[in-house]
């Protein structure tokens, strides 16, 4: 698995992935994919060219930040990696 901290994906790989794990959100994949976008940290988990993992950390540039949701298809290893990418998100 590869992870980025870039927001490489896209409108359909964000609808199939929280789809996947059973997310109403993902029926509106226009609005969820620009939310990604103006998140200010979202770090991806992929296998090849699937998305298989997102953390999505908001934060106030300063002092706070929390996750606010972890999505995988991915095995424990791949959600423990996006999990510690998510905890040192700077």
């Amino acid at each position: 698995h590869s992870i980025y901290r870039k927001k490489i994906f896209t409108a359909e790989q964000i609808e199939e992935l929280f789809l996947s794990v059973k997310w109403i959100s993902g029926k509106y994949p226009d609005r969820l994919y620009r939310a990604l976008l103006n998140s200010s940290t979202v770090i991806t988990a992929w296998d090849n060219k699937r998305l298989v993992g997102l953390v999505r950390v908001l934060d106030d540039g300063g002092m706070v930040a929390y996750i606010h949701y972890i999505l995988k298809l991915c095995r424990k290893k791949a959600r423990m990696l996006l999990f510690m990418n998510a905890l040192d998100f700077r």
